[in-house]
């Protein structure tokens, strides 16, 4: 008995393999890691976990990093094991590290111009029946210029350039590197109130906020997530107490977005909060049923991870979630970029296209020196 005891602790202790990030990054293997910074702040976060939960997670119990899919079908949670403030990449932990094998780009990953031109014709048109007021339509675009051997560039890089953007790395066990600069935040919570965000509308003519002039589409885009966030937390928490702040102009990289502020007292649950909240009309459209499945029907790609949530949670007595925006998935053989728009009344096919080639800059940006 003791000594079958003593193979197995003996075995267990074996699978133990000191590594840095940097190790954990270079090769495929089972660890998943997050790194991350919050909007203006200059502390960069990590959480480690060599066994990561890829199940449906509770908000108000789990305790780590979340990295969930748009569709919410999937899960990543890296428990609050190993964590802590980022020093450098030379930092090292012991693990248990089993190597795997290398993930290659899935080949649905473009959409031509004629492609999501005709798709958004397509949702004008239902917006014009009634079926919805507004639609986001995304695309994925393939480049092979980054790869996941560009992560760590790419993380210097975005960290440099974008302060006022929760800045992440996402590493799934067994699997891809997400990267990402995302301006919107889904929740954040404080002692006695919750804090969220409307942010729809894109400008990026301008370099100065204060000449940014929106237009009544813009605007309406907007509106249209403001009020529904605020008229689905009403019906959810009826003694909800909202504050509404906004809507000002936001700069997010080189673009613009209109945001409000919204401050929420008297919720019960942050797993019932974010089940009301995501995803939104800024990601998904408005009413809820039907642009979602107009995205599920006519997109034709699977976002995965573009426009679901990710961020900590339970850590530090707080949580902070951001919606995963402005992003790349990188592969061993490339990478793809997730851009999107909302599609409301008299929105204009190729001013949308234009819009998405701009918000692919965010990335691409990276590759500048």
């Amino acid at each position: 008995m003791f000594k079958n005891l003593f193979l197995n602790l003996y075995q267990i202790e074996f699978l133990k393999k000191t590594c840095n990030i940097s190790e954990i990054l270079e090769s495929y293997n089972n660890i998943g890691l997050a790194l991350y910074r919050f909007p203006n702040e200059s502390l960069i976060h990590y959480v480690i976990d060599d066994a990561p939960l890829e199940d449906k997670l509770s908000l108000d119990d789990f305790k780590g990093f979340v990295f969930q899919s748009f569709d919410k079908t999937r899960s990543i949670g890296l428990r609050d094991r190993v964590s802590g403030v980022f020093e450098n990449f030379d930092q090292s932990f012991k693990l248990d590290f089993i190597p795997s094998e290398p993930v290659i780009a899935e080949d649905d990953q473009f959409v031509s111009s004629s492609v999501y031109t005709n798709t958004i014709l397509d949702a004008l048109d239902n917006i014009d029946k009634g079926h919805f007021s507004k639609v986001v339509l995304s695309r994925p675009l393939y480049t092979e210029a980054m790869s996941y051997s560009s992560a760590l560039m790419l993380w210097n890089e975005m960290v440099g350039r974008y302060p006022n953007a929760f800045v992440s790395l996402v590493k799934l066990p067994n699997g891809s590197i997400w990267i990402g600069a995302s301006p919107e935040l889904l929740i954040q919570q404080h002692k006695d109130f919750y804090q969220t965000s409307s942010l729809a509308g894109t400008k990026w003519e301008e370099t100065d906020p204060k000449k940014v002039e929106w237009t009544d589409k813009e605007k309406r885009e907007q509106q249209i997530v403001t009020d529904y966030i605020e008229e689905k937390l009403i019906e959810e928490f009826p003694a909800i107490d909202i504050e509404l702040n906004g809507p000002i102009t936001f700069p997010s990289g080189h673009l613009f977005h209109l945001k409000t502020d919204i401050k929420i007292k008297a919720v019960y649950s942050t797993d019932r909060l974010v089940d009301v909240l995501h995803p939104t009309p800024a990601v998904c459209g408005q009413p809820k049923g039907n642009s979602l499945d107009f995205i599920r029907m006519y997109e034709g790609y699977d976002r995965k991870f573009y426009s679901g949530y990710l961020g900590p949670v339970n850590m530090g007595n707080s949580t902070r979630l951001f919606v995963n925006l402005r992003c790349a998935e990188l592969f061993d053989d490339g990478s793809s970029i997730y851009v999107g728009g909302g599609i409301v009344k008299r929105s204009n096919p190729i001013k949308e296209w234009e819009e998405t080639e701009e918000k692919a800059q965010v990335i691409k940006n990276l590759l500048k020196a």
